[in-house]
Formats: structure tokens, C-alpha cells, sequence
């Protein structure tokens, strides 16, 4: 209970500094202006703190294709929402002391602040409106066919192993990589490290799933924070409408994204399994809406394909260790 004390205490703050920083008339404004926003992000921020896809992958595509706003703008958006709700998910995770992989929180610093960099300021326009999406609905289709083939054919991880630090060792060099890759998404649709990390930890270690979301949560808030702060101090993107959202995002996001922190540790795992797993194909589903019917048979066989190569690597390596 003391935790839930806490966190009440960090929310009814934040509310208080939102309130003084907005005022009576705003808010009344802002709630019946943005109300779908609201909702929305009830959602994103549940499923950023208790799933490994961050908020960014509920808002991005809702944002540009459901309410026709600006990818320029549902990118600042993502990133500067997450800053607030994923810390808020982060920091119910380590006040209920859910055990994280602290190696790749820490390794992932560095590395995933210069993806974000580098997507935000050099590689933000070099690819057609779509193409990096469909790319991360392929990475994560075919993620979720190796966790199915895994669960119902191979019968592995059937249940969430002890957490062990001797058995969650995984290399460096993976997690720099993995980190790099998924900052550069980060910095291109507003998330992406937080799912490439919990991929690379559920394939090439023996971290649990439910270990692996909450380590991916934490580094998902520090990268979103990193990244508003980079868009913040050094372009003018967060101004405008976007404040606009992002003011009628924020009381709900602190509320949500901790709600989600705790499903993640006191659900069931395979409760968190079927949500990930209809999240993941959901988004297959969007993004074939958003590009065109003709490419959903495309995704599912890059994503077969994917599967395939994933798991031949993931067998060899664990027969290595």
C-alpha cells in the first residue's frame, strides 16, 4: 500500500502543476476540444506501461490516419506524452521493486539518445510517410509468430522463469545495436527502442517476458525523455497544437501509464502474452489499412520469413550457451 501512497501522492502533484499551469477556463477548453485525445491516450498509456510496444505505437497511427494529423506532429506528441506517462510507468515499476535488467537500462543510455538523434535530425524525411512504419509492423509480426511458435509448438517459455541475474546476462554488443536501431525508430514514429530491446532480450537471453516489458518500459521513458528534450531546446516543433495535446494527454497519462506498470507485474504472464500478441497483430492490421490493402499479404510473409530466420538464430544460439 505504501507504494500505491506514493505514486497517489507524485499523481495529485502532477495534477496540481497542471491545473496552476493551464487554468479553470483552459482545461474546460481543452476537455471539450481534445476529448477524443483523452481517451486515446487512456489507452496508449495503459498499454505503454504494460506492454513493450510504448504509447507511441497507439498514438502514432491513430494520430495520422484516424484523426488526420501530421506525422510531424503525432512524432513531437509521442515523444513528449511518453516523457511523462512511460516515467510514470518506470517509476511505479521500481517503487513495487519489479525486477529490470539494470545492464540494459544502462548500456542502452548512450547509444539510444544518438538513434533518436539520428532519426529525428538526419534521417526524418529520407524515407516515403509509411515506409518505417510498415518496416516496424514487419519486426514486430514476425516477433510475435516466433513467441507463438515458441509458446504452442516448441513449448518453451511456458512460464515466467525466476528472476536470476546470472541467467539475464546478454552481450553489450547486442544491446548497443539494438539500442541504436530502435533510438533511430524512436526518433522517426516515436517509439521503437522499448520493442527492439524486449525482442533481443526475450531471443538471445533468458530473460522472462514480464522481466523484459518492465526493462523495456524504463528504457522507453528515458529515451522519450531525451528525445522531447532534443526536439524541445532545439527546434520550435513543440509549440502550437501540439502543447494543446499534449496539456489535455498529461492527467490522463500519469494515471494510466502506472495502471499499466501494475498489470505488468501482478497479472498473469500469459494474460500479458494474448494482449501483446492481439496489439502486435492489430498493428499489422492498421498498417495495411494505412498503406493499402495489397500490402497486408506482403507483411505477412516478410513476417513468416522473419520468423523463420529468428528462430534458426535463437536455436543456435541457446544450443551455444
Amino acid at each position: 500500500m505504501r507504494l500505491v501512497h506514493i505514486q497517489l501522492v507524485l499523481i495529485v502533484i502532477i495534477w496540481f502543476i497542471w491545473f496552476f499551469m493551464t487554468g479553470y477556463s483552459q482545461i474546460i477548453d481543452l476537455f471539450t476540444s481534445y476529448f477524443p485525445i483523452m481517451v486515446i491516450m487512456l489507452f496508449g498509456s495503459f498499454v505503454a506501461g504494460s506492454t513493450s510496444l510504448g504509447g507511441g505505437a497507439v498514438a502514432f497511427p491513430v494520430f495520422t490516419k484516424v484523426l488526420s494529423i501530421p506525422s510531424d506532429t503525432a512524432l513531437v506528441f509521442s515523444l513528449a506524452i511518453q516523457s511523462i506517462g512511460m516515467t510514470a510507468a518506470s517509476l511505479m515499476l521500481l517503487l513495487s521493486r519489479t525486477p529490470i535488467v539494470k545492464k540494459v537500462i544502462l548500456i542502452s543510455v548512450i547509444p539510444g539518445a544518438f538513434g533518436v538523434y539520428l532519426g529525428l535530425f538526419h534521417l526524418n524525411g529520407l524515407f516515403a510517410e509509411g515506409q518505417t512504419k510498415y518496416a516496424f509492423s514487419v519486426f514486430s509480426l514476425f516477433v510475435a509468430l516466433v513467441l507463438i511458435y515458441d509458446r504452442f509448438i516448441n513449448h518453451r517459455n511456458l512460464k515466467e522463469p525466476e528472476f536470476n541475474k546470472g541467467l539475464q546476462d546478454i552481450s553489450t554488443y547486442v544491446i548497443v545495436f539494438g539500442s541504436l536501431v530502435g533510438g533511430v525508430l524512436s526518433g522517426l514514429i516515436g517509439t521503437g527502442i522499448d520493442f527492439v530491446l524486449f525482442t533481443l532480450m526475450i531471443l538471445f537471453s533468458k530473460v522472462g517476458l514480464k522481466n523484459a516489458v518492465a526493462t523495456s518500459v524504463c528504457v522507453m521513458a528515458i529515451n522519450a525523455v531525451i528525445g522531447f528534450s532534443m526536439v524541445y531546446f532545439f527546434t520550435g516543433d513543440f509549440s502550437g497544437v501540439v502543447v494543446d495535446y499534449w496539456l489535455a494527454a498529461v492527467p490522463i497519462v500519469v494515471v494510466g501509464g502506472p495502471l499499466g506498470a501494475l498489470a505488468c507485474k501482478y497479472l498473469h504472464r500469459d494474460i500479458i502474452f494474448y494482449f501483446l500478441m492481439v496489439l502486435i497483430f492489430l498493428d499489422a492490421l492498421s498498417t495495411s489499412w494505412i498503406l493499402g490493402k495489397q500490402m497486408y499479404l506482403l507483411i505477412t510473409c516478410v513476417g513468416l520469413a522473419g520468423c523463420l530466420i529468428c528462430w534458426l538464430l535463437r536455436n543456435k544460439i541457446w544450443r551455444l550457451g
